[in-house]
């Protein structure tokens, strides 16, 4: 329970972070302003088909006197006959590595003025989203294995306060499977019980973190559903009753092995 409730709060925040981590990506635009012979209609279509674009969002000359105005309404005066702001497309690409490849795209196209983008910014939350992979896929690895290490030296001791009737057993003629299947079994039922208790700790850790968090990083796109629990929660209890299988064959086979080397 110790080990795959660390595993699975891991999982958890990293699966937070990384979601932290693309909505901010996601904000990420590309300015784009046009020049004033430019169509914005048929510049905003151009601009969609290009690969790497998510979406685009059109700024008419006019959307940008009246946005403008509306917070410095002390400018209506100034801009009442005259409207010197440009038509613009703010282009938001499907990922921040794609950003410099789309803003190339976006300068072959006839009619562009003048393109505004944070390459550098782009640039390091791509290296956070590789580094948080990294990481994640790291620590998963060394839980996974200290997980399996625990199951197994757990049935091991199982093994060992049997042996004596592991003994009889072989002595009566039991195959080895049959010898195995109790502590499969076993195995199988610490797996199941060991992922329950651990999806009700997860579930009682959710609630209690996305309450703080939200309450003291309300400026942060923190995820309100349970999609990511669900899924960490199906993920545990396939791993778990997995490794308990797994543990148990390995630790029963490993003294069978032992014992028929002792006889020869």
């Amino acid at each position: 329970v110790v080990a795959l409730s660390m595993l699975g709060g891991f999982w958890l925040l990293i699966k937070d972070v990384s979601y932290v981590a693309e909505q901010v990506s996601s904000q990420l635009q590309i300015v784009v302003f046009l020049s004033d012979q430019a169509n914005l209609d048929h510049i905003s279509a151009k601009i969609e088909k290009l690969k790497g674009v998510n979406r685009v969002l059109q700024i008419s000359k006019q959307q940008a006197k009246t946005s403008m105005a509306s917070e410095l309404p002390e400018i209506n005066d100034i801009l009442k006959d005259d409207n010197p702001f440009p038509d613009a497309i703010e282009v938001v690409v499907n990922s921040p590595e794609k950003m410099e490849s789309v803003v190339n795209q976006i300068k072959d196209i006839p009619g562009i003025e003048e393109i505004q983008y944070n390459q550098e910014l782009a640039e390091r939350l791509y290296e956070i989203e590789k580094m948080i992979g990294v990481i994640g896929l790291i620590i998963t690895t060394i839980l996974s294995i200290a997980t399996l290490a625990i199951v197994i030296n757990t049935i091991h001791l199982a093994v060992n306060t049997r042996k004596h009737e592991i003994e009889i057993m072989r002595l009566v003629g039991a195959s080895n499977w049959f010898i195995r299947l109790p502590f499969v079994l076993q195995g199988f039922l610490f797996g199941v019980i060991s992922s329950f208790i651990t999806a009700l700790i997860l579930f009682a850790w959710r609630i209690f973190s996305l309450t703080q968090a939200q309450k003291f990083f309300q400026f942060l796109p923190i995820p309100s559903d349970h999609v990511a629990l669900i899924q960490i929660i199906a993920g545990i209890a396939v791993l778990g009753i997995g490794m308990g299988i797994l543990g148990s064959f390995v630790s029963v086979h490993q003294y069978l092995r032992v014992d028929k080397a002792l006889e020869d």
